[in-house]
């Protein structure tokens, strides 16, 4: 509800996350979830969406490709 701003490319810091510089990152298996961990389960979908700047800082920027884990 209410009013939000969407992120469609560019940086982003969350002092909550412990990524590794250099980490691609993808769309978690839980809902609104960033991972460095890809996807694995038959039927699960892997979809990158950025790379770890830092520990806490990700270059944000979708890639349009989805691929289904077979």
């Amino acid at each position: 509800t209410g009013s939000k701003s969407v992120l469609l490319q560019g940086y982003f810091r969350n002092d909550s996350w412990s990524f590794t510089k250099g980490d691609l990152l993808y769309v978690g298996t839980t809902a609104g979830n960033i991972t460095s961990t890809q996807p694995s389960g038959t039927g699960q979908q892997s979809q990158v969406v950025g790379i770890a700047i830092a520990t806490n800082i990700i270059y944000f920027k979708p890639e349009l490709t989805v691929l289904e884990i077979l």
